[in-house]
């Protein structure tokens, strides 16, 4: 074992024991409130999570067969893929936004929809977990123009919440507020919008335009 490797041990070690001492400390003091023992206490705990996560699973397959309902299927015309059933139920049973919920829940109605044409793969669901009700908000904005109109030209984000497709006068600064921009930012990092940059490489968000692969995202959401 090397330097690195004897390291890198250390270190989990030292999470692991701070993870364990916090769920004792936790689960303690939840005994003393509930005069019964540390087990108990922390079997609350345990019981309480997987009691919220099933629930959460519970309203999402209501959600997703609702969806399907609204297209009069009564039922999955089309198997789902294990490889995406599961990240959806697992992602969607740990979001506590009822309308981020609902994504996960369009997605698997969609899976479950044989006349839905295009392709669903694991990659949309590990996206959407990376976005905030904030994106998702931008996304619905950006994509509700006509792609084609703002592919090359794109549209303005100086005014947020309101996108503009002609630069803003009479504006010293066109940079949209900074929690606007750290949004677009993660974005574009996940493909979903493209932005300018200068010569120097410096980021600029005040104008964004969308992706071949924005476009094909929002519609597997049913965002846009």
């Amino acid at each position: 074992m090397n330097e690195e490797e004897a390291k890198a041990i250390q270190e989990i070690a030292k999470t692991t024991h701070q993870g364990i001492n916090a769920l004792e400390k936790a689960g303690g003091y939840l005994s003393m409130l509930i005069g019964g023992s540390l087990e108990q206490a922390i079997g609350i705990f345990e019981d309480k999570l997987k009691y919220s996560r099933w629930e959460r699973k519970i309203r999402l397959l209501d959600r997703a067969n609702e969806f399907l309902k609204n297209r009069s299927i009564n039922c999955p015309t089309i198997p789902v893929p294990l490889k995406l059933v599961i990240p959806i139920l697992e992602a969607g049973s740990i979001e506590d936004d009822d309308e981020i919920q609902d994504i996960y829940a369009q997605i698997l109605a969609n899976s479950a929809d044989k006349s839905f044409k295009l392709t669903i793969k694991r990659t949309y669901i590990d996206v959407l977990q990376n976005l905030s009700g904030l994106e998702i908000d931008i996304l619905r904005k950006l994509y509700s123009f006509n792609f084609e109109d703002i592919w090359n030209i794109g549209v303005w984000t100086t005014n947020f919440p309101s996108l503009e497709l002609t630069q803003p006068s009479q504006c010293e600064n066109l940079r949209p507020p900074k929690d606007i921009e750290i949004a677009l930012a993660n974005m574009f990092r996940l493909g979903l919008i493209n932005r300018e940059s200068t010569y120097n490489g410096c980021e600029i968000y005040s104008l964004v335009k969308p992706t071949l692969f924005g476009k094909e995202f929002v519609q597997i959401c049913g965002i846009a």
